[in-house]
C-alpha cells in the first residue's frame, strides 16, 4: 500500500513538485496499517498526503508552521480544500449536494487533489505567505 500510494503521488505531481522544490520527506503508517501519510516538505510549507483504508478517503493538508510538524493530527494544519478556498462560501445546503451519490476511488480522489493543487496552490500560497 505504502509504495504504491508514494508512486502515484509522484507520478501525478512529479513537475509540481521539481518546479516548486518540494521533496520528499517520510511515510508513516499509523492505525494498525489503516492510514498512510506521505510528507513532502519545501522552504515554504509542507503537504501531507494521506489514505484511509478504513474510511475510503483520499485527502492532503497543508502547514506553513516552521515548515510544519510531522504529525497531521498537531496544530497548523489545514486540510487543501480550505486552503485553496474550496467551498469557502458555500452554504451547508450546497455543499452537501457536492458529496458524490456513489463513493469514489483513491485514484479518483487523487487525481481531484492533484487538480486541485495545479490550478490554485500558487494563488493560495501567496495569500499565506
Amino acid at each position: 500500500m505504502e509504495k504504491e500510494f508514494k508512486n502515484k503521488i509522484e507520478l501525478f505531481l512529479k513537475d509540481f513538485f521539481t518546479e516548486r522544490s518540494f521533496r520528499y520527506e517520510k511515510s508513516v503508517v499509523q492505525d494498525g496499517g489503516n492510514k498512510e501519510v506521505i510528507y513532502y516538505r519545501s522552504k515554504l510549507c509542507t503537504l501531507a498526503f494521506y489514505q484511509s483504508i478504513r474510511n475510503g478517503e483520499v485527502n492532503c493538508m497543508v502547514n506553513f508552521i516552521n515548515g510544519g510538524s510531522n504529525d497531521i493530527e498537531e496544530k497548523g494544519w489545514i486540510y487543501i480544500n480550505s486552503f485553496l478556498g474550496e467551498g469557502v462560501s458555500l452554504s451547508v445546503d450546497e455543499l452537501l449536494a457536492r458529496v458524490p451519490n456513489v463513493p469514489r476511488s483513491f485514484d479518483e480522489q487523487l487525481k481531484e487533489i492533484v487538480n486541485k493543487l495545479l490550478r490554485k496552490f500558487d494563488f493560495a500560497a501567496n495569500k499565506n505567505v
